[in-house]
């Protein structure tokens, strides 16, 4: 009879349940991503490591620079696409 439950738990149970695990996977993955997303745009936007640090770089001629002049943004602007200051394409 045991054997009989088991099987039976096996054949009907366990696959009505899938759907609901892969649900909670996809929601933990799309909340990863999210995370994931966030911290890319703190970086690229505001000079922001994931850590909390300002980023640290340095321009033409040497010029450091760190947080917000550091980003991504200040020389490509957030679009990405760049622009162009005298004879140089950023």
């Amino acid at each position: 009879m045991r054997r009989l439950v088991l099987a039976w738990f096996a054949l009907a149970v366990l696959p009505a349940l899938i759907p609901f695990a892969q649900a909670d996977e996809r929601r933990v993955t799309a909340e990863a991503d999210t995370e994931a997303i966030a911290i890319g745009q703190r970086m690229y936007r505001d000079g922001i490591l994931p850590s909390g640090e300002p980023m640290h770089g340095s321009a033409q001629g040497g010029v450091e620079r760190s947080g917000r002049e550091a980003a991504c943004t200040a020389c490509h602007r957030r679009s990405g696409f760049g622009s162009s200051e005298g004879q140089f394409n950023i």
